[in-house]
């Protein structure tokens, strides 16, 4: 197990790591390293908050999420019901940029929350 603090603008956190999490971080936890920290906030009445750590990466390492609709041969039907199945899906909770091809070109749309039983619905589409 590992105690880090790590800090941002707005001050400095503590987080508890343990050993997978710590091993799977390999380099990242290096000073003056920018990383991104998975994990769960544990609040107690008599301590300040700390993060309970799943994961820690670099920054880097963190890949947009895309998911690219081929609507190259879409009836405009399709399309519609496309267009208000991404309008539906976006939120506070988005996951997934969304982006569409056309042809050879590509073009980006917004974004949505985007899982398995959503993944089902654009299917249909």
């Amino acid at each position: 197990m590992a105690f880090i603090t790590i800090e941002d603008l707005y001050g400095t956190a503590e987080v508890i790591a343990f050993e997978n999490a710590v091993i799977n971080a390999g380099k990242s936890l290096i000073e003056e390293n920018i990383v991104i920290v998975d994990g769960r906030l544990s609040i107690r009445e008599d301590a300040d908050a700390t993060i309970i750590a799943n994961e820690i990466k670099d920054l880097g390492e963190e890949q947009p999420k895309v998911v690219t609709f081929d609507i190259t041969n879409f009836s405009e039907e399709q399309k519609d019901k496309l267009r208000n199945a991404i309008k539906y899906f976006s939120g506070d909770k988005n996951n997934m940029n969304v982006q569409v091809k056309i042809g050879d070109e590509i073009k980006p749309c917004g974004a949505i929350y985007y899982n398995d039983e959503i993944k089902k619905i654009f299917d249909e589409i």
